[in-house]
């Protein structure tokens, strides 16, 4: 894995959102780790250790804050982004969170490209540029 290579860790037990967000970003080179509890979550950390740029928590499944604000305590430039409903609203991390979704309403299949745009912009994904290269031309 190269070093500015960024993974999405998402903490839901949404399994068939989870799974089709994670089938959209592996389509552009980007890996989703699905983790459908925080004791998941920090088993997959500990045994992947994978260089996670983005955390996406479910605000309704229990020790998601204390997750957060830890990941974030030991990478100041991890982005968090939550997933509000009637059942949990992340009120001890909330200031945490750059993005606010609401469940049911912004997990639609057809939203789906709405959450790879804001996944590419939060891990900061750009391009890679072409290589030019300049060939010497022959002075004979």
């Amino acid at each position: 894995m190269s070093r500015d290579y960024r993974a999405v860790l998402m903490v839901d037990d949404d399994l068939g959102f989870t799974f089709a967000l994670a089938g959209a970003l592996a389509s552009r080179g980007i890996a989703l780790f699905p983790a459908r509890s925080v004791m998941q979550a920090r088993s997959m950390l500990r045994a992947l250790t994978p260089n996670v740029g983005l955390l996406i928590i479910n605000c309704r499944i229990h020790g998601v804050c204390a997750l957060a604000a830890g990941m974030v305590r030991d990478d100041r430039s991890l982005a968090v982004a939550g997933i509000l409903s009637a059942q949990g609203q992340c009120d001890r991390c909330r200031h945490l969170l750059g993005e606010l979704f609401q469940d049911p309403e912004d997990r639609l299949p057809r939203l789906v490209e709405r959450w790879v745009t804001l996944i590419r912009n939060r891990l900061g994904l750009k391009p890679k540029p072409h290589l030019v290269v300049h060939r010497p031309r022959n002075s004979s």
